[in-house]
């Protein structure tokens, strides 16, 4: 990780390679945008936006087991790396702007982040695969939801319990989580896979996220 405290610290700044300093100063500046919170509000809403509308396109019933977004756009894999990208983003810019408002940067925040991003390359890398038999391309495009999924909900359930700490505001949107898990487990268990369990918690968490990235405050 390059250390994004070194360019206000001139004695450490001065201290590091050329080749070090190039990638400090690039990365401080990438950090920047990405926590701009217009940024933040653009990949929010334009993330937020495909992630529901998607789903009920071309004639789909997303209450049905094989209505969800991914055998939806087995033949629109263009459709799935543009939801891929904005809702990443969505996830990337706002989970980033949270740890730098707070003063919550962890590396393994990061970690998470990246895993998180890596799940969703290759969910969609492994788009068009036959369901009726348990073959490879299947089993990696499973792992990568569950990578997705599981790193997703590490990130904010991090966030939410550090901030709770500070601010009991913070208590709903850990609790509503936990609500939107426990619902889609019930669902599961009673009715089934659908579409609405997977474009649903997602959407709820775009929206926490970046009401706290954005517009909430905490007490410091």
């Amino acid at each position: 990780m390059a250390d994004f405290n070194a360019l206000n610290s001139p004695i450490s700044y001065l201290s590091i390679s050329q080749s070090q300093r190039i990638k400090v100063y690039t990365m401080s500046k990438f950090r920047k945008i990405t926590t701009n919170p217009y940024v933040c509000t653009l990949f929010f809403i334009t993330g937020f936006l495909i992630g529901v509308i998607l789903p009920f396109c071309w004639g789909n019933d997303p209450s049905d087991k094989y209505g969800t977004i991914s055998l939806l756009c087995e033949d629109r894999k263009g459709w799935f790396w543009l939801w891929t990208v904005l809702t990443g983003g969505c996830c990337y810019c706002n989970i980033n702007r949270i740890m730098v408002k707070y003063d919550r940067d962890k590396k393994y925040i990061h970690i998470f982040v990246i895993i998180m991003l890596f799940g969703m390359v290759l969910t969609a890398a492994t788009l068009k695969h036959s369901i009726l038999t348990l073959n490879p391309k299947r089993v990696l495009h499973w792992i990568g939801a569950i990578l997705y999924g599981f790193f997703a909900l590490c990130s904010n359930f991090h966030i939410y319990l550090t901030l709770m700490r500070k601010d009991k505001l913070f208590i709903a949107p850990f609790a509503i989580t936990c609500i939107v898990i426990i619902g889609m487990l019930i669902w599961l268990l009673l009715i089934g896979r659908s579409g609405y369990m997977e474009f649903v918690p997602i959407a709820i968490m775009e929206i926490m996220m970046y009401v706290i990235a954005v517009p909430a405050k905490v007490k410091q």
